[in-house]
This record gives structure tokens, sequence and C-alpha cells, in this order.
């Protein structure tokens, strides 16, 4: 019996350690993934005639980056590496 007790550690230990390195690469690559984005999206915005500017508040384009790109990480990150 204490050979099987043993076994199921080990077993359990190796499934933790898998599931730490899947929810960790994934939230790493939501984090590149989201990053390499606000950079293209920044660089969009700032390509944008300059009566864009007058027409909406400069504000209003960090905190829509924010918001989005908070949204594509949770989505990329948690909800992904729960689906998998």
């Amino acid at each position: 019996m204490a050979g099987a007790s043993k076994w199921m550690v080990v077993g359990a230990l190796g499934a933790w350690f898998v599931t730490f390195v899947r929810i960790t690469s994934f939230n790493v690559f939501a984090k590149n993934v989201a990053h390499q984005t606000r950079v293209a999206y920044f660089t969009a915005c700032l390509e944008k005639d300059a009566a864009y500017y007058d027409e909406h508040p400069p504000t209003e384009m960090a905190s829509k980056i924010s918001q989005e790109m908070s949204s594509l990480e949770s989505g990329i990150g948690d909800k992904f590496s729960i689906i998998i």
C-alpha cells in the first residue's frame, strides 16, 4: 500500500507541475501578444490625421487601448488555457 501512495503523490505533483507550466506559458504568451498589439494599435493611431483628434478627446485613445488589450490578454491567457 505504501508504494501505491508514493506513486499517487508523484503523479499528483507531476500533474500540478504540468498544469503550472501550461497556465504560465499561456499567460506569458498573452502578455507578449497584448504588448505587440498595443504597439501596433498605438502606431496606427499616430498615423491618423490631426482632424481626427479635433473630434475625439486624446484620453479616449489611451483608455480604449488599455481596455481592449486587457480583454485580449485575459481572453488569450486565462480563458484559452482553460479551454485547452
